[in-house]
């Protein structure tokens, strides 16, 4: 299977700039079956993951992409506070009193 690079090559200035990871709909694809994986063999406790969930969910993503430059830190970790905040937007939008 091919890959290639999300990494957005469109960074302009003469400073050094770290681009950001724009996921592809694939990679985002693996990132959620690796995370119902966790979930369904126990790696999740009351209240989150348990340690290391991040190192895993890397590892799996290395599996279906053997040559991909995502990380646990900061991809995943970012990409997993991303989706938290905007549940948590979206759950006081259509869940919240007066509404």
């Amino acid at each position: 299977m091919a890959h290639t690079s999300s990494v957005e090559t469109s960074c302009k200035g003469k400073k050094p700039v770290i681009c950001r990871w724009m996921w592809t709909r694939l990679e985002e694809d693996v990132l959620v079956q690796a995370l119902k994986e966790l979930l369904t063999t126990g790696r999740k406790f009351d209240n989150g993951f348990r340690v290391g969930y991040l190192n895993v969910l890397q590892d799996k993503i290395m599996m279906v992409f053997s040559k991909t430059d995502l990380f646990s830190n900061p991809h995943i970790s970012s990409t997993m506070h991303s989706w938290k905040k905007q549940y948590k937007t979206l759950y006081t939008i259509f869940c919240g009193t007066g509404v």
